[in-house]
């Protein structure tokens, strides 16, 4: 028992435990023990994923949570768990119940685990509620005990700030810390989405929900003038700022766009652990984020037209160059046939003429011979 409970607070310290083949009867005993149901995801990806931990954070007091990751039909089996393939991602509740034939007051009180698949496939939007409504059942059979404290309120929406709510969203005498994602709002929806998700996910975070800030996002390549006087460029996109508008600091993001570095961040910005610099943040003036991001666009179609051109006048003048080396190479092959017809014909007029000259020396030599002949 003691060895239960001792594992009972180890896995109450972390956020979802993953468990193994080996782990299964362990877990087992400490859901036993802690009186609470357990929560149980099967997935063939191989680290927990974040929406499953989101519900962890939100219902910690009423499940015991863990996963079971690079999930096959065959380990599962291992496991005493039948499941196909296409069931995953699923939930399953495993609750504490009597054995047949045993009861509370038996001397050996007997216990087993019942699961309870939850329909669909695991997500936030399906699996939240299924265990939100099982937890109120259980609450309402007294399944808990005394009434645990009920989650924190969920977080404020991420809002696009502009010139018409930056007041509204990160006054001159604000308390607390104003927390701006700097984002590129001309890029494609899905990027900007996910990008927006990782913002959220930081909202969600146990040392970030409920503090005194206020999250928004601004569309920094629109907004250049705030981006310029938080000191950053538009090649710096996507970051965050922190920023204290009573005290006039902030600090920004040091590092990637991800979640546990813009979580140590804002963490650090409420709790004091993040070193702040003096930065006087511009608001952000009246502009048509849409039409400046058109523009940019329209721009840039242009400049591709124009590089288009260019690359077809290149590609002319690449012709004009190689069809005038071609003519040179014929013209100048040509040339060297005409020498080398020119330097035969010569040769041929020289041994012809080399011919007739040996001719004419041989007669010339038979006259010689008959004359003397003759004189004598």
């Amino acid at each position: 028992l003691e060895a239960a409970l001792e594992r009972a607070v180890r896995s109450a310290a972390r956020r979802v435990q993953v468990i193994s083949e080996e782990e299964l009867h362990g877990f087992i005993q400490d859901v036993v023990v802690s009186g609470k149901p357990a929560a149980m995801l099967y997935t063939r990806l191989s680290a927990v994923p974040p929406f499953f931990e989101r519900i962890q954070r939100l219902l910690a007091d009423f499940y015991v949570f863990s996963a079971v990751v690079d999930a096959t039909p065959a380990r599962l089996r291992q496991m005493g768990i039948q499941m196909l393939d296409d069931d995953m991602p699923a939930v399953h509740v495993l609750k504490v119940a009597a054995a047949p034939g045993s009861s509370p007051t038996d001397e050996e009180h007997r216990v087993e685990m019942q699961a309870i698949p939850l329909p669909g496939k695991a997500s936030f939007e399906a699996t939240f509620p299924h265990l939100h409504q099982i937890a109120s059942d259980l609450k309402r059979e007294g399944a808990y005990g005394a009434p645990p404290p009920p989650p924190s309120a969920e977080p404020e929406p991420l809002e696009e700030i502009t010139a018409e709510n930056w007041h509204e969203r990160c006054a001159a005498d604000a308390p607390g810390v104003c927390v701006f994602a700097l984002l590129d709002g001309g890029v494609p929806q899905e990027t900007l989405e996910t990008q927006l998700q990782i913002m959220r996910d930081v909202q969600w975070r146990k040392a970030v929900r409920g503090k005194p800030g206020r999250f928004s996002w601004l569309d920094a390549s629109c907004h250049l003038d705030v981006l310029e006087s938080i000191g950053l460029g538009p090649e710096m996109l996507p970051s965050v700022v922190v920023h204290r508008p009573r005290a006039n600091t902030g600090a920004t993001l040091r590092g990637t766009y991800a979640e546990d570095a813009i979580g140590s961040l804002v963490e650090g910005a409420f709790s004091g652990g993040t070193r702040m610099w003096a930065m006087e943040v511009s608001a952000a003036s009246a502009k048509d984020c849409a039409a400046v991001h058109e523009a940019e666009r329209q721009a840039m179609l242009e400049l591709e037209r124009e590089e288009e051109e260019e690359d077809e006048e290149l590609q002319a003048m690449l012709a004009e160059i190689i069809a005038a080396e071609k003519e040179r190479e014929a013209e100048l092959e040509a040339e060297l046939l005409r020498e080398e017809e020119e330097r035969k014909r010569q040769e041929e007029e020289e041994r012809k003429k080399s011919q007739t000259r040996t001719v004419t020396s041989t007669k010339k030599k038979k006259k010689k011979k008959k004359k003397k002949k003759t004189e004598l």
